[in-house]
């Protein structure tokens, strides 16, 4: 039996179809596609992996047709980047960096730490969670631990 992957149609990303790693995530009738991952050597002798996906519609037995994508190993079929090594904190709106700003000068100046309001939280999360959705829709536990380790 061939490896393979499930996949499923995110309404909260716009129908993309995401890795399925949880039955929770699925809803009734909703639009599953079965991915398999296949080892093929390349002319560099690097090897690749060929995604062949079979779609199911809604309430249907038949598959349609055979699609095949070449992509690098830890490349999902959707237009996402790959991981970065080293995870970027972005730009956060005004208010926020100006916040930021203004704590980390104070902190400098007399140790003290930031308790950030939740208005200030939001915004930082709202900003990560851009950043990070253009890499991944679901963090990985190395994932999470690459953005944990460089965030301090």
């Amino acid at each position: 039996m061939e490896p393979f992957r499930l996949q499923f149609m995110d309404t909260l990303f716009g129908n993309e179809f995401v890795n399925l790693t949880s039955m929770e995530e699925i809803q009734d009738k909703a639009t599953l596609k079965v991915v398999y991952i296949s080892c093929q050597p390349q002319d560099q002798g690097e090897p690749s992996f060929s995604f062949s996906s079979t779609s199911a519609p809604d309430d249907t037995s038949s598959c349609s047709g055979d699609s095949t994508m070449i992509l690098s190993s830890s490349e999902s079929t959707s237009s996402r980047a790959s991981w970065p090594d080293l995870f970027c904190v972005p730009r956060f709106t005004y208010d926020a960096e100006i916040k930021l700003q203004k704590a980390h000068v104070a902190f400098k100046e007399n140790g003290m730490l930031l308790i950030p309001d939740p208005k200030l939280k939001s915004d930082i999360l709202e900003g990560l969670i851009q950043e990070i959705v253009k890499y991944t829709v679901y963090l990985t536990a190395v994932n999470l631990t690459k953005l944990q380790r460089h965030s301090s």
